[in-house]
């Protein structure tokens, strides 16, 4: 029988194809031999196929009885020396153990080793069949030919040794424990257990860090453990073993940030510093940012920084077009603070500016999500404020889309940013092209929390209305929610959208997890009722699906709800729903006043100073 890997070649020799026209008669004549049909292949193509298969059947009975290594790089002459010393079955044993050096270390594929290929044409035949992958055929178990079943096999081989190598590498696993530590104390514990001779720079950077995080819990400077793990860092420094760029730059930083709980830490800073002037050329932005924002904490001499610094600042201007706008911000705040002391910071600050610049919609929009997690970069975004200005009409869809929601997401923290709103809700409609879901969901829903309808005016939501309507497939639900929420606070409606979304998210309620129920289907609801348009499918679908999920759902979404029933559900139509939302606000104790309260939206309602406080 021919090779599993050439019988689709021959039986396309054969046959010639399948016979299209005759597809509809029955089985006997679709397995007739269609001798008149034209073969696909030449007939030279054809004698080869046969004689191929011919020499893989030969030359597997011939590999089957001598035991053939070609994989393995002996010779099959080492088996026939002991003929005259062993029976048959030494001769299978023997064979097995050489079939089994075929094996490669990984995986299905066998390799040809350096051995001389002096062999039979079936032979190659039968060793080339090896490299084609076993998982090409659904039937590997069942791979024809007499040859090792075994090595066909359709069970999973086993890891490579140097995967199992990494697996088991003590060095890396330590890297992992000491990365993924909890707390001070866990990173001591694991120091603990190791030789701190066999500590590398890459683990006394990773205990190091993990110490400056956990540095407000830090009560163990009397540690033993970290006495060595300091004594090895000196060591390691004193005999010119330099750390590495990384290394050396998340160590000074830890440093810089455990001197105040463990002061002598402070004697590493004079080599720390010597080794960051070698390393500096090869630092990336963070490795330099670092740098510059520990040099804040470090209290070190005017002459120490002015040595530290001008490596370090070269690498930053370097590298300055990779700084990402946190990194910028940070760089910014560490000049002003160093000013006094290290003047020449100042002459970076023209570069960090430009970048600031460049990437102004990304700094904005990165000091929105942040918020509270880079003070430094909301610090800096009202005095980008002016930039912004003169780059609204450049600015693309992303960026509009990104800095109208950073404006409703900072509007506490930094009202300056909503004086830009004119001017982008102006440039607004050069984009309209390019509007992505998501972009059209940020901007209405910020639109609808800045109350800034009027000022949009309709012609703007009018046009982000039907836009939206014609990408409606590819909202999801909660980007639906907030769009039709956003429309809901400016007072403007579009019946042809809103009845589309409803339309999109009842579809959408079945394969909706319960989280995503809680959230999407109450604001959508409490939008159609503000804007009083009547959805009976929508409602249906919330009556029936948001039951189980009311308990563990949120305050706001409970009200939220009552409010939109009563307004949009007079007739008591789904009055078993209205009851059960009846019973679950007297278990909260929430009041009529608190239901009165939600159309205000989540936000509003849950700053009330007057709101009941429940669980």
């Amino acid at each position: 029988m021919a090779p599993r890997c050439l019988q689709p070649f021959m039986l396309a020799s054969f046959h010639g194809g399948h016979n299209n026209k005759n597809k509809n008669n029955n089985n006997n004549n679709r397995r007739r031999r269609s001798f008149r049909v034209r073969p696909r292949l030449p007939v030279a193509a054809f004698a080869a196929l046969l004689l191929a298969n011919s020499l893989w059947v030969g030359g597997q009975d011939w590999l089957s009885n001598s035991g053939g290594t070609l994989g393995s790089g002996k010779d099959n002459n080492d088996s026939n020396n002991n003929d005259n010393n062993s029976d048959d079955n030494n001769k299978h044993d023997n064979n097995s153990k050489k079939i089994a050096g075929w094996k490669q270390d990984a995986g299905f594929k066998y390799r040809v080793g350096r051995a001389p290929m002096r062999r039979t044409a079936g032979s190659i035949c039968f060793h080339g069949l090896q490299h084609w992958p076993a998982c090409a055929s659904k039937a590997r178990s069942r791979l024809v030919g007499r040859g090792s079943p075994h090595l066909h096999s359709s069970e999973r081989q086993p890891p490579s040794r140097s995967v199992q190598r990494f697996a088991e590498d003590p060095l890396k696993k330590l890297t992992r424990e000491l990365s993924s530590a909890t707390s001070a104390q866990a990173v001591l514990s694991v120091l603990e257990q190791e030789d701190m001779n066999k500590l590398s720079e890459v683990h006394i950077a990773a205990a190091f860090t993990r110490l400056a995080k956990y540095k407000r819990e830090f009560a163990v400077r009397e540690s033993p453990v970290l006495h060595k793990l300091t004594a090895k860092l000196q060591k390691m420094l004193d005999t010119g073993n330099y750390l590495g760029a990384r290394q050396c730059a998340n160590v000074f930083w830890s440093i810089a940030s455990l001197q105040t709980a463990v002061p002598k830490l402070k004697e590493l800073l004079p080599m720390l510093i010597e080794n960051a002037k070698v390393t500096a050329p090869d630092m990336n932005t963070l490795d330099v940012t670092n740098i510059v924002v520990a040099c804040t904490k470090t209290r070190l001499s005017s002459n120490e920084l002015t040595g530290l610094l001008q490596p370090i600042l070269e690498r930053l201007v370097d590298r300055a077009d990779f700084l990402n706008p946190q990194q910028i911000a940070n760089c910014i705040w560490a000049s002003a603070k160093l000013k006094a002391d290290a003047p020449e910071i100042l002459e970076v600050m023209p570069v960090l500016v430009e970048m600031a610049e460049e990437k102004l919609a990304n700094m904005i929009w990165s000091g929105a999500t942040l918020r509270g997690q880079a003070p430094e970069l909301l610090g800096l975004i009202p005095k980008l404020v002016g930039v912004a200005f003169n780059q609204t009409a450049t600015f693309q869809a992303q960026e509009l889309s990104n800095i109208i929601w950073s404006m409703a997401t900072l509007r506490e923290e930094v009202p300056e940013l909503q004086e830009l709103l004119p001017a982008l809700l102006k440039a607004l409609p050069k984009r309209l092209g390019t509007l992505e879901e998501q972009h059209i969901a940020n901007v209405v829903w910020s639109l609808g929390v800045l109350q800034a309808g009027d000022l949009a005016g309709d012609d703007v939501l009018g046009s982000l209305a039907s836009k939206g309507t014609s990408i409606i497939r590819k909202f999801t639900p909660q980007a639906l929610a907030n769009t039709a929420w956003g429309f809901a606070l400016c007072g403007f409606k579009d019946v042809q959208f809103m009845s589309a979304a409803a339309s999109l998210i009842v579809a959408s309620v079945p394969t909706m997890r319960s989280k995503a129920l809680s959230l999407s289907l109450p604001q959508i609801s409490c939008a159609f009722s503000k804007l009083s348009i009547s959805n009976s499918a929508l409602l249906a679908s919330t009556a029936k699906h948001l039951p189980p999920v009311l308990r563990n759902s949120a305050d706001w979404t409970i009200c939220a709800l009552a409010w939109s029933y009563n307004k949009l559900d007079p007739q008591r139509d789904f009055a078993d729903f209205q009851d059960k939302l009846a019973k679950e606000m007297g278990r909260r104790k929430l009041s009529p006043q608190d239901v009165e309260r939600s159309q205000l939206g989540p936000h509003e309602w849950r700053k009330r100073p007057e709101r009941r406080q429940s669980s």
